[in-house]
């Protein structure tokens, strides 16, 4: 993710179409630097597009962490989160 993308985001315009059964968001800015945010938006409709893939495999636990890992992916250095050891299942 790039982190110096908040002003792109708030001067960009967002619209939302339901068809169906899909939801669609078009995010429009005319923004100097707008490439840098559509870049990191492309990321984020990539990893959801692999979640949603998954999600029927994956327990409502594994969908929180991948979540969060990817959240906070420059805090953990590219790891993923893990349980704690007393929380971890057997």
């Amino acid at each position: 993710m790039v982190w110096g993308c908040r002003a792109e985001f708030l001067s960009a315009i967002a619209t939302r179409t339901r068809h169906a059964r899909q939801t669609t968001i078009r995010v429009t800015s005319s923004h100097a630097k707008a490439k840098s945010a559509a870049k990191t938006l492309a990321a984020v409709a990539v990893f959801l597009r692999g979640l949603v893939e998954n999600a029927e495999q994956l327990t409502s636990l594994r969908k929180c962490r991948a979540v969060l890992s990817r959240a906070f992916q420059a805090f953990l250095k590219g790891r993923s989160l893990r349980a704690p050891p007393r929380l971890a299942p057997i």
